[in-house]
């Protein structure tokens, strides 16, 4: 059984607010560190094969992280148990995350905390998560657009585009778009897409 890297562990741990410590540790060991921040910062310190070495294993990491969130959305039985992985894809800017993302966009969370708290994410957590992405989301919200058959799905898709391009980029691309579709239904639908922004626009 693989063993879940300890720096996915921090990472998960930090963000719930939970204290890390590290203990005793022979040479041969990594060190424990408490912080996303702190592993970064040491593997820059490193030198020649050490710090690549390091590098390549945080890379791996990551790729375990973004895994994991795939796995831990996949089993979250609360909108938010789910908001708060959405969250986490959002902040790190997990492109690989982006498909689950789209596919989720609707996902509506309703804040129960008091009026002087601030939450850590909106009432759509994917459509922050995929704003935040940026540019890798763009295609999956054309196509978003293109096959949805809820308004509310499409409009949510549309506003991603906006947020990340600006109104007029994004009526660009979409009229690019309607101009490639092949679906009547589908340009019909892009099609509605522009008239939406063309409105916010105005």
């Amino acid at each position: 059984m693989k063993r879940f890297p300890f720096f996915v562990l921090v990472i998960c741990l930090v963000a719930l607010g939970v204290p890390v410590k590290g203990g005793a540790q022979k040479v041969s060991e990594k060190p424990k560190l408490t912080s996303l921040t702190e592993a970064v910062l040491a593997a820059l310190r490193l030198q020649g094969g050490a710090q690549k070495e390091r590098l390549a294993a945080l890379s791996n990491e990551y790729a375990d992280l973004e895994v994991a969130l795939i796995r831990e959305f996949d089993k979250a039985n609360s909108v938010e148990q789910k908001s708060a992985v959405v969250f986490l894809m959002g902040r790190y800017r997990l492109a690989v995350c982006v498909r689950h993302l789209a596919e989720n966009l609707t996902l509506k969370y309703e804040s129960t905390e008091d009026n002087h708290k601030k939450p850590l994410w909106g009432m759509y957590p994917a459509v922050e998560a995929l704003t935040r992405i940026g540019k890798p989301a763009i295609w999956h919200m054309l196509r978003n657009i293109e096959t949805g058959k809820s308004d509310e799905f499409r409009r949510l898709s549309t506003e991603v585009i906006r947020k990340i391009e600006g109104t007029e980029v994004a009526c660009f691309i979409l009229g690019l778009e309607i101009k490639k579709a092949k679906d009547e239904k589908g340009r019909a639908r892009l099609e509605g897409a522009l008239e939406y922004l063309e409105k916010v626009k105005g």
